[in-house]
């Protein structure tokens, strides 16, 4: 899943991406939270493969979740968020 929009003025794309690709159920819940984040990216980490990293921003403080799903990375970075 690439959720990193292409430029500075872009970065907030990100956060649409990574709420498209949710499912619907996950889409509502985690979407308050997740809207609040400047922008999103994923983190690669080749020393855990099948886990995924996602870190933001919000209001310039830096948040983070990972997990073995996109929903379950969604999830902890909207309730660091």
């Amino acid at each position: 899943m690439n959720a990193v929009g292409g430029s500075a003025g872009r970065l907030g794309d990100g956060v649409a991406q990574l709420l498209g690709a949710l499912a619907e159920a996950d889409r509502a819940r985690l979407a308050p939270g997740l809207s609040r984040l400047d922008w999103v990216a994923p983190l690669p980490n080749a020393a855990a493969p099948g886990f995924l990293y996602l870190a933001g921003a919000l209001d310039g403080a830096a948040a983070g979740g990972g997990g073995r799903t996109p929903a379950e990375a969604a999830g902890r970075l909207a309730g660091e968020a």
